[in-house]
């Protein structure tokens, strides 16, 4: 799939790339000026998203916060309206236009940085798939915070429904940038065996009917005239179903809430 082998674990089911590619090949995605472009085109959601997370965490009595990958920095900025001292790890250059908003985010990627004090919570949205081993990540974060604090994530789901009726077709299978894609059990043995148990976890897609119409075109029946006229009636039939799927957590992806371990 995308010119890149890949195994499904044979206990939880979880997607992964094998063998890795190189390092180089991956820091290369990350470093193109382009690469947050199309998060750039859905501003608008992306800050309203992040102000429903940032809340979540504040109702959990957090005060301070790391996000790790902030890119343009949506989070951060919802973080500091409800008055959370956040900060952003991310090397890439679409930090930059985070720095100057005034945010302060450290110019490193999260394996070089040390952080100087322990936070409430650690975030990490859309983040876990990408990296080359996850649990050597997880647990590392693990000694920012202590017991009790929070992880926040959220990552493309290979137990929902789109994955199961697309399969290779699923548009998260994208590597070398996306390496993993978990299932939930995946995803729960990777928490427990990092030091974390879950306490909420949600599904979302993200699919409004502009976005099903486009998917149903491309998956489906294609981009002729009438291909579209079917697709525009099927993304409004489908647009309250794909609610239920995310309300009974079988979305594209998983948005979880976790607690630090003893």
């Amino acid at each position: 799939m995308g010119g890149f082998a890949h195994v499904e674990c044979g206990s939880c089911g979880t997607l992964f790339v094998s063998p890795l590619p190189d390092a180089e090949t991956i820091r290369q995605i990350y470093i193109q000026p382009d690469y947050h472009q199309a998060v750039e085109l859905s501003a608008d959601r992306m800050l309203s998203e992040a102000r429903t997370r940032a809340q979540v965490l504040r109702d959990r009595g957090c005060r301070t916060v790391l996000e790790i990958g902030c890119g343009a920095g949506y989070f951060l900025d919802a973080c500091g309206e409800i008055a959370l001292q956040a900060e952003g790890v991310d090397g890439g250059p679409a930090a930059a236009r985070a720095r100057a908003r005034g945010l302060v985010v450290h110019d490193t990627w999260v394996d070089d940085f040390e952080p100087q004090s322990r936070v409430d919570a650690l975030a990490l949205w859309e983040v876990i798939e990408h990296l080359p081993s996850p649990i050597s990540v997880l647990r590392r974060l693990r000694t920012y915070v202590a017991p009790g604090a929070v992880l926040a994530l959220s990552t493309p789901s290979w137990s929902g429904v789109p994955a199961r009726v697309l399969r290779r077709r699923f548009p998260m299978i994208t590597p070398p940038e996306h390496l993993t894609l978990f299932t939930r059990q995946g995803l729960q043995r990777l928490l427990a065996r990092a030091g974390f148990r879950p306490f909420r976890w949600t599904s979302f897609s993200a699919l409004d009917r502009p976005t099903l119409q486009r998917n149903f075109q491309r998956y489906f029946v294609g981009q002729s005239r009438a291909g579209l006229a079917v697709a525009s009636l099927a993304a409004r039939a489908a647009t309250l179903p794909v609610a239920w799927l995310d309300r009974a957590g079988l979305g594209t992806s998983f948005e979880l809430y976790a607690e630090a371990t003893d």
